[in-house]
């Protein structure tokens, strides 16, 4: 009934756009949202049709405005639902490369690099964009995002301040904090990983048992 109901709303907001389009043949605007729309709409139908509109609307904003990078990372998205990486990526870097001084642009690009199963390339982006200054530690979604490209390495070294920050920005998320007791047992440090441990427990009493195997696993002292 919900995917009903969304695909109804869909249609509805695709023919205002269709309108809309119509009328400004010359702003990239409606045919980027109507392209971003008829996206939307095949993400929930998998119908053809809808890919097919799709990708006739995002290329036409971007004839329209080939130096807007909304229209690159919107064909990117959809390039990467038809598993074409390389075409996806290669429009995630068309644009950054039109303003390399656009750090969203380039955090875009490590998604896409790990999207793409590019883990190394989207670590080196995370690392630069960190010496450009772009904080993508300073808010949960994206720091998240780094966690999931820096598991792939095992490196619980780097991983430590990553956990240590996501545990302030999420401090309910008892996944969080047992990956963080995990890392400090990794790296050998038993007495920390002890104290997130006893918070989780504190926490969530019911996971006790589990907490509880988990610190019997370490070294006697």
């Amino acid at each position: 009934v919900e995917k009903e109901n969304l695909l109804k709303v869909l249609t509805l907001a695709e023919k205002e756009m269709e309108r809309s389009a119509k009328e400004n043949s010359l702003d990239f605007r409606p045919h980027l949202f109507l392209g971003k729309l008829y996206s939307a709409s095949y993400q929930a139908s998998q119908d053809p049709e809808k890919l097919k509109l799709s990708l006739y609307y995002l290329n036409k904003a971007i004839t329209l405005s080939p130096n807007n990078q909304q229209g690159y990372w919107y064909l990117g998205e959809v390039k990467f639902s038809e598993n074409k990486t390389e075409e996806a990526v290669a429009l995630f870097q068309k644009a950054a490369d039109l303003e390399p001084d656009f750090l969203k642009a380039q955090w875009y690009l490590a998604i896409a690099y790990k999207f793409s199963n590019n883990y190394q390339m989207a670590k080196e982006k995370l690392l630069e964009l960190n010496e450009m200054g772009y904080n993508w530690d300073s808010n949960s979604y994206e720091l998240n995002q780094a966690i999931s490209i820096f598991q792939y390495f095992n490196d619980d070294t780097a991983l430590l301040p990553l956990y240590q920050k996501a545990v302030q920005l999420q401090p309910d998320d008892i996944q969080i904090r047992f990956a963080l007791a995990t890392t400090y047992a990794n790296l050998n440090r038993f007495d920390e990983a002890r104290e997130v441990a006893k918070q989780i427990k504190e926490m969530k009493p019911e996971a006790a048992a589990d907490v509880d195997k988990f610190i019997k696993s370490f070294p006697q002292q």
